[in-house]
């Protein structure tokens, strides 16, 4: 949905960003009870948290700031 945002706005200069939070296993979620972790990673798809070594972002650009449109980004 945010690539065709970003494709069908960009000729008038709009960004399109998306955000999508949700669980990431680092050590601060590791002191949270099992069963609250179970409860959230129920409803994920993949039935796990995020790793944190294995992230991307995804950006969309007005092209006056760069040459780029609707591409995925490493951090």
């Amino acid at each position: 949905m945010t690539r065709t945002a970003a494709l069908e706005f960009a000729a008038s200069g709009v960004r399109v960003n998306a955000i999508c939070p949700g669980l990431v296993q680092t050590p601060m979620v590791s002191v949270i009870p099992k069963e609250v972790i179970d409860d959230i990673t129920a409803g994920i798809p993949l039935g796990r948290g995020a790793d944190p070594n294995c992230r991307s972002l995804f950006r969309v650009e007005m092209e006056h700031y760069r040459r780029r449109s609707s591409d995925e980004q490493p951090l």
